[in-house]
């Protein structure tokens, strides 16, 4: 092994421009989390808040190890944002609310929805069945003693 690793280092100090490019790590962009608001920005701001202090509790940092952008939308142009962010291929989209739960799921089958809040409980069948059982959710598993 180390032989390997001395040939591979007297190779790249005799072509340094053909092999540092190809040996070279290169950085990678940290996921994009996208979490649409329904509702204006000065009523908003609170949640917004609270949910990227969750994130940082949970180990996230802003730039380096997620990329958090928080949108605000009002009702009428709620699907059109929605359809504009997923043409972006965020890494995970977050809504809220029933009716942007739905937009959501209409707009991919390819980007995971996070439903942070609804409160609705008739919440359609076709949202649900993407919707992973209670059982998997680490929350809310139990040791048994």
């Amino acid at each position: 092994m180390y032989r390997r690793t001395l040939m591979l280092y007297g190779l790249a100090s005799l072509f340094p421009p053909v092999v540092f490019p190809a040996i070279a790590q290169t950085a990678t962009q940290p996921p994009r989390v996208v979490l649409i608001l329904f509702r204006p920005e000065a009523s908003g701001r609170a949640f917004a808040a609270s949910f990227l202090d969750g994130m940082r509790q949970a180990g996230q940092v802003q730039g380096r190890t997620v990329q958090i952008d928080v949108l605000y939308v009002e009702a009428a142009g709620l699907r059109a944002l929605i359809n504009e962010t997923v043409a972006q291929s965020p890494s995970v989209l977050v809504v809220g609310g029933l009716t942007a739960t739905r937009y959501a799921r209409e707009a991919t089958a390819t980007v995971p929805i996070v439903v942070a809040t609804s409160g609705d409980s008739r919440m359609p069948d076709s949202c649900k069945a993407s919707l992973a059982p209670e059982a998997t959710s680490p929350a809310s598993r139990t040791s048994a003693t």
